[in-house]
């Protein structure tokens, strides 16, 4: 059962290249979810798009003590003089988006979609031109829903604009849309949040 969910601390790009991460709180804080399984939720747009993401855990690895780091993301460092958007092809490639990109364009965190894997796909990044070093992203503790406890979820879904295509793992929206994130109680009652597309 889930307290809350709803957009985590990125806030939702909601448009072309886009992606919005996913956050939820278990009620039971003592909850450790196991590395085999999910959490499904349901993600749609008022224009008629629908995905069936499902929540991952927030925290990696989840253990009580030792260093953490966030499931989802890993930080590109480039080389001197090397935009970090030279290597968007290749971030979207590997089933990611550039997320934020330092004022000179010198490093980005990238979110990845499917969080299974991401320490070696991180690795496999240095083989990308350009790029001088990664490092995964340190488990902070701000907002609601952020990885500070390790019974928290999350999981990144790609955002784009254009016609509904249902279940194609990304969600198309439209100007003015209004997304819906719903995740469904054992008891059968809904949770619900819903964002603005502009």
């Amino acid at each position: 059962m889930l307290a809350q969910i709803g957009p985590d601390v990125f806030a939702p790009r909601l448009g072309s290249g886009g992606f919005i991460v996913i956050g939820a709180q278990p009620a039971d804080t003592s909850f450790r979810l196991s590395v085999d399984r999910r959490v499904p939720v349901e993600l749609s747009s008022s224009s008629g798009d629908q995905e069936s993401p499902a929540l991952y855990r927030a925290t990696c690895p989840a253990r009580e003590r030792g260093p953490k780091y966030t499931c989802f993301e890993f930080i590109v460092y480039m080389r001197s003089g090397v935009s970090v958007r030279t290597i968007r092809d290749r971030v979207e490639g590997m089933g990611g988006r550039l997320a934020s990109v330092s004022p000179l364009e010198s490093w980005a965190s990238v979110i990845v979609f499917d969080p299974v894997n991401m320490i070696a796909r991180s690795r496999a990044a240095l083989d990308w031109p350009g790029v001088e070093a990664v490092a995964t992203e340190v488990a902070f503790c701000v907002g609601a829903t952020t990885a500070c406890s390790l019974s928290n979820l999350a999981i990144a879904v790609a955002v784009d604009t254009g016609s509904a295509r249902p279940f194609d793992g990304v969600l198309q929206v439209g100007s003015l849309d209004t997304v819906s994130i719903r995740y469904r109680q054992p008891g059968g009652a809904l949770l619900e949040t819903r964002l603005f597309v502009p």
